[in-house]
């Protein structure tokens, strides 16, 4: 992604010379990613910050009445879109403050288990072809993020939902003629690029997550299988890192699931008491929302469940290999603990299992009913 000039190397770039990501707030190292930000912010933010301000102070009449021509649907457009920017924003400042730490760290930590598990698992068990799946996803997503500011102008500038159209406007300008409309398009096209970088890593940092999860489980599956006493000396060593992991995952997850029913609840109240309210061009996007918010939480709940699975069935292998109910290996595996990942139901966590998906899709059901009802 680096190699490409649209995207820039602050504040999280890749070195070349230790292999990692690594953290660096300086500035003179990249000022082109300044540039594009500022840009973003002149053209796009504060301007769509300000037409919405005043499309409610006119609603609300705080103050002297504006002069409105700005539609209601590109309003509701502004609207969703800043929702969706500030959600993006608090996500990336979470990477980045925890990134020195806790975020290098751990990498640290699973890089040097993954090697050692790497060295006694022969290729073919060592789950390279999950890896592989995954660098194809990652590749696709920063590959589209290539096309995605210009594909986004293409669909913004047609339709006049730019917020420079209507700056244009105030300054008694024709926003479509030729000129115009070229400045338009290059503004919000290379203002939009580091929006892209900003969804990529964190994508690419989930991918990354997943790849360290599955790859742990599938070796250590393996070598369980081989040797009881193998696979329950990397499980000691796997139980050092999910015990550092847990508190921060926990956290993490709760967030991730809280907020996503949250959302998911409000848009499906939204698409049925909305229908008709909304112009059609700004409607349909309420359920398609709605989809893509309970596909990613329950993907992040499917994943973490799967852990638990895991864990389960290899210690319920091991326990089946032991000799005897009296063996020294079966009592210690006997008192092995499942290491899944859990999450803050009230004030006590739970470990995530299968049941959590039905019950999560069940609760997003009945609040849903709920507040139509109310």
């Amino acid at each position: 992604m680096e190699k490409s000039t649209l995207f820039g190397k602050f504040p999280l770039h890749w070195d070349s010379a230790k292999y990692r990501l690594v953290l660096d707030f300086k500035f003179s190292r990249d000022y082109k990613v300044l540039i594009r930000i500022s840009i973003l912010l002149m053209v796009s933010f504060f301007p769509g910050i300000t037409i919405l301000l005043r499309y409610f102070s006119n609603k609300l009449q705080l103050f002297g009445h504006f002069e409105d021509h700005v539609p209601h649907d590109v309003i509701c457009a502004y609207v969703i879109a800043f929702v969706a920017f500030v959600i993006l924003f608090f996500i990336f400042l979470i990477v980045i403050l925890s990134w020195n730490k806790y975020t290098s760290a751990e990498m640290e930590r699973s890089f040097i288990v993954f090697q050692r598990l790497s060295k006694v698992c022969p290729r073919q068990e060592n789950g390279a072809h999950i890896t592989i799946r995954l660098i194809k996803v990652a590749k696709f997503v920063i590959q589209f993020d290539f096309k995605f500011s210009l594909i986004f102008a293409s669909v913004c500038i047609p339709f006049n939902l730019d917020p420079m159209y209507y700056v244009l406007l105030e300054m008694k300008l024709t926003p479509n003629n030729m000129t115009n409309l070229v400045f338009r398009t290059v503004l919000f096209a290379l203002s939009w690029t580091e929006v892209c970088r900003l969804i990529a890593i964190p994508i690419c940092l989930v991918l990354w997550t997943i790849n360290v999860a599955r790859r742990e489980m599938f070796m250590w599956g393996n070598m369980a299988r081989r040797s009881n006493l193998g696979g329950h000396f990397y499980y000691r060593q796997i139980a050092i890192l999910y015990t550092l992991r847990r508190r921060p995952t926990t956290f993490v997850l709760s967030f991730i699931v809280i907020t996503g029913f949250i959302y998911e609840v409000l848009l499906n109240y939204a698409t049925i008491v909305m229908f008709g309210v909304f112009p059609i061009s700004v409607y349909w996007t309420l359920p398609y929302i709605a989809i893509v918010v309970r596909i990613i939480v329950t993907q992040v709940v499917d994943i973490a469940a799967q852990t638990y699975e895991d864990f389960d069935a290899t210690l319920k292998f091991m326990r089946r290999k032991c000799f005897g109910k009296k063996s020294y290996m079966f009592r210690k595996l006997r008192g092995s603990q499942n290491l899944g990942l859990c999450i803050y139901l009230g004030t006590s966590p739970y470990l995530i299992k299968n049941s959590l998906k039905i019950d999560y899709r069940t609760s997003v059901l009945y609040y849903t009913v709920s507040l139509l009802t109310h």
